[in-house]
């Protein structure tokens, strides 16, 4: 269906100081949780800012505020659709509920984040059907930005 900071600067500031300071482990050695937790830290921030935009996304789409929905596309979205063919295409306010977060699965500047929903049908107004939904989030200039083909 869709496919879909400041932040990422500190982030690489703290694993260039985790970096200089870490001393090596004797050879055998188990890796300390502090360790663990610096190898995963750049993971973890790059996860918690495109969930953070992700969130604003919906918050935005459920509340029928187009123009903040419209602003977390990426750049090259925007430039050749305008606000008004957005709101068109993606400003009907979404029959769902839940949202939560499945997965977030990043490489590079390319992040994959999955959620789940419920929704009802015409047919069947009272089951609830779960979804899927896999939004694409890419990088530019420091930002994470929905990706809309």
């Amino acid at each position: 269906m869709m496919q879909r900071t400041t932040f990422t600067a500190l982030a690489l500031v703290a694993v260039a100081a985790l970096a200089g300071c870490s001393a090596t482990a004797p050879a055998g050695a188990a890796p300390d949780a502090a360790a663990t937790s610096a190898a995963n830290a750049p993971a973890d921030a790059t996860h918690a800012q495109v969930q953070a935009r992700s969130d604003a996304y919906w918050k935005a789409r459920r509340s029928a505020d187009v123009a903040t929905a419209y602003s977390l596309t990426s750049p090259g979205y925007r430039a050749v659709n305008s606000l008004e063919q957005f709101q068109l295409d993606y400003g009907a306010i979404p029959n769902l509920t839940g949202g939560d977060v499945v997965s977030i699965q990043c490489e590079g500047q390319r992040c994959k984040l999955t959620r789940s929903f419920f929704t009802s049908t015409a047919l069947m107004p009272n089951a609830q059907v779960p979804i899927s939904i896999d939004e694409i989030w890419v990088q530019q200039d420091g930002l994470w930005w929905i990706f809309i083909q």
